[in-house]
């Protein structure tokens, strides 16, 4: 479950938490909703990324330690095997360098992620916008 959801969630955070509910909660009804708050207050408060913590909350919670792991990477693999390839792609494709450095792949692949990681706080309020979370910002309303 947690590897479809990895390939077909896109995204920050508070999107997978949408995402999460509308799996583990209306569809699969593995939790309820006080339940999964409870689950996703802990999430919001650590350090870190929500989706990847509450991931890994359900998954232990639904198969142990086994199963967290198996969430986190299920989740998480997905998007950190897209940013390597795409950062040895667009390093590949950047010849601005000099013809006798040969660049290393963890560098090649570090460029990807600095690169796609720039297009992730316009997709959130892109979708915060849409969904009508940022109603009353810009007039100071809380």
């Amino acid at each position: 479950m947690a590897i479809r959801l990895g390939l077909t969630s896109f995204g920050g955070p508070i999107a997978h938490l949408g995402y999460f509910r509308r799996e583990y909660v209306e569809r699969r009804r593995w939790l309820d909703e006080a339940s999964y708050a409870d689950l996703v207050a802990p999430c919001q408060f650590l350090p870190g990324p929500a989706s990847s913590q509450l991931g890994i909350a359900i998954g232990t919670r639904r198969a142990g330690m086994t199963g967290g792991v198996a969430a986190w990477l299920g989740f998480t693999l997905p998007s950190a095997i897209a940013l390597v390839l795409f950062g040895l792609v667009t390093g590949s494709v950047d010849r601005s360098r000099t013809s006798t450095s040969r660049t290393s792949p963890t560098s090649i692949a570090a460029s990807g992620f600095s690169g796609s990681s720039a297009a992730e706080p316009c997709s959130i309020e892109l979708q915060g916008t849409e969904r009508g979370w940022m109603d009353g910002a810009s007039d100071g309303a809380s």
